[in-house]
């Protein structure tokens, strides 16, 4: 006999494997007894319906039963929502605005400054060939010395700062 036949006789019906429920056929049965009860005894039967919306908005049904509430309900809610939305626009292209205002300041006082300093160390250098040409060799060159070791630390310390 192959084990996949049903088998026929109450003999063999005892012999052959019996399948076993699975977990499927345990919830179907349970449910059936669940509602066998309640069937029998009719006022444990109660109805839960539960709403969920998300949004800035209230559902439409919601603004229906505002309107019938409040002379214009829905409208002034959807007034209130465009305000806050433009408001928030505005909010957003000020702090912008003013972003670019100060990174353009910033650039202003960063060229102002390599100007002056520029010019700073122009006159260091003059000075320095001026004390040379005029027979102050040592004192020339020590000051472009000293003005050459002052910029290369205000360069090293200004890219170290940076790069933090």
């Amino acid at each position: 006999m192959n084990d996949n036949e049903p088998c026929k006789s109450e003999e063999l019906k005892s012999a052959c494997p019996q399948p076993q429920n699975t977990e499927k056929e345990i919830c179907q049965l349970e449910e059936l007894d669940i509602l066998d009860k309640l069937k029998q005894n009719p006022q444990l039967v109660s109805e839960i319906i539960a709403k969920y919306h998300s949004g800035p908005l209230p559902s439409p049904e919601d603004l229906v039963l505002y309107n019938q509430q409040i002379p214009n309900g829905a409208d002034r809610i959807m007034q209130s929502a465009e305000k806050e939305q433009s408001a928030r626009i505005e909010l957003s292209r000020l702090k912008t605005e003013c972003d670019i205002n100060y990174i353009n300041k910033s650039l202003q006082l960063q060229q102002r400054g390599q100007w002056i300093a520029f010019v700073a160390v122009l006159l260091f250098f003059i000075l320095s060939f001026m004390l040379i040409w005029t027979g102050s060799p040592a004192l020339g060159a020590s000051i472009m010395g000293a003005s050459l070791v002052a910029i290369v630390t205000i360069f090293i310390t200004g890219k170290a700062i940076k790069s933090k």
